[in-house]
């Protein structure tokens, strides 16, 4: 399981990934994934605005061993509305 923190000090064991969104608009950045053909579960509650992932997911499609990279694509995919508009 997953050790994910909730704040600095508290922290849950998880089978899922929460992805925050930050000051993002959470609408425009679903809207951005499902562009690109990805759908997520959106949250929005008192502790996270963002996206669920559940483990189970990402061991289905074996990507257990390119995390980073999945990451990495999660954080272009975020970026990019915000990105567009700044140039």
């Amino acid at each position: 399981m997953a050790k994910t923190s909730i704040s600095d000090e508290i922290f849950t064991k998880t089978h899922q990934i929460y992805i925050g969104t930050g000051n993002y608009n959470i609408d425009d950045t679903y809207a951005n994934f499902r562009k690109y053909g990805i759908t997520l579960n959106k949250r929005n509650t008192s502790y996270i605005t963002g996206f669920r992932i559940g483990v189970q997911e990402i061991a289905r499609y074996g990507f257990e061993e390119h995390i980073d990279e999945l990451a990495e694509l999660i954080r272009l995919v975020i970026n990019e509305p915000y990105k567009e508009k700044e140039q």
